[in-house]
């Protein structure tokens, strides 16, 4: 505003909008917080990048004087984050997959071990259903597109329902389950009515094989 540089105003906006939406959306997830952060993090580099340029001038007189003081701050308040923060992010990125770093080691392990059963037995399945599809990608097995997101919101406003995804399995007769999130009757039943039976010994997640397939 000081700059009169008033297109950048949109980013104020979009902070806004963003803030209001997640304020009355529910359940949010950590990665929602993107709408407010990127916009955000321009407008501070815009304060940053407008900083420098205060303190290139020199000014410690008049307004130039409190200019440059609120510039120095601002810097030095940002070297601080950045000090602060760095460290951590660096370490939790790993662009090898499956990405697992920042997790605790004991759930680490049972993710590999996860991978390492469905892997296993992925050349008995031709369909895979589960409510982690990131198991299904690392595993290259196919999802039904029905059912390849299958999130709280979509199960709460019933977009998808359980008579959907009865009809889904019944079509596409998924040989293997994989139950993480979720543990839905309507998929129990399915499991039920056909020759399952658990192939992993995880704590957290619930694998399953059909066996003997007809």
């Amino acid at each position: 505003m000081r700059s009169r540089k008033w297109t950048a105003l949109y980013l104020a906006g979009w902070v806004v909008a963003g803030y209001a939406l997640l304020r009355f959306t529910g359940p949010t997830w950590y990665h929602h917080q993107l709408l407010v952060t990127v916009p955000a993090a321009i407008l501070a580099s815009i304060a940053i990048a407008t900083g420098v340029e205060d303190l290139r001038s020199r000014s410690l007189h008049g307004a130039g004087a409190t200019r440059f003081a609120l510039s120095l701050i601002s810097l030095v308040l940002a070297l601080f984050f950045l000090a602060e923060r760095s460290p951590g992010t660096v370490e939790g990125l790993d662009a090898r997959l499956p990405n697992l770093n920042g997790i605790p080691p004991a759930e680490e392990g049972q993710e590999r071990a996860l991978l390492a059963a469905m892997g296993d037995h992925a050349s008995e399945a031709h369909w895979l259903y589960t409510d982690r599809p990131i198991f299904a990608f690392l595993t290259q097995l196919p999802v039904p597109p029905n059912l390849a997101v299958i999130t709280q919101k979509r199960l709460l406003t019933e977009d998808l329902t359980d008579a959907e995804i009865a009809e889904t399995l019944e079509a596409y007769a998924p040989e293997m389950i994989l139950n993480a999130r979720f543990v839905l009757p309507v998929v129990s039943e399915y499991m039920r009515a056909r020759n399952f039976s658990r192939i992993d010994e995880t704590l957290k997640y619930r694998l399953y094989l059909q066996r003997n397939p007809p």
